[in-house]
């Protein structure tokens, strides 16, 4: 089965993978959200760099014009209360930038398969944001 990935950013790693097929890289947001309306890829790879205090809007503006398909943010250093505010908006998955060659594959592949990738820190937050 083939994944199809829309990339939205400045993201300049390069993967090799049979299953894996970008259909759109996209540096405009405008364009981001026409690509995505007629591609509707499964797995949207979103750069945080380029969005910074956006993030979560547009997050959840990328859910209005593809709805099926899960978002994994890449970013440096985000920060945790930031990082599950883009979580709770619709991210199913972050990869810090020092980390995505060794992770960036089985990442969508987890997340395509309906995992989440964060870390378990990140999970203990989440279950305690929870429960207030």
């Amino acid at each position: 089965m083939i994944i199809t990935i829309q990339i939205v950013g400045k993201i300049l790693h390069s993967f090799e993978d049979d299953c894996l097929h970008v259909i759109a890289h996209d540096n405009d947001l405008n364009a981001a959200v026409k690509s995505l309306e007629s591609h509707q890829p499964n797995i949207i790879l979103l750069d945080y760099d380029f969005l910074k205090t956006r993030s979560t809007l547009f997050i959840k503006s990328l859910h209005l014009f593809s709805a099926e398909s899960k978002i994994i943010m890449l970013g440096s250093g985000l920060q945790e209360n930031h990082l599950i505010d883009c979580l709770l908006a619709g991210i199913y998955g972050y990869l810090d930038e020092k980390d995505f060659e060794m992770f960036f594959v089985r990442a969508i592949k987890a997340v395509d398969s309906g995992e989440a990738w964060i870390s378990r820190c990140i999970v203990a937050k989440l279950i305690e944001s929870v429960r207030g």
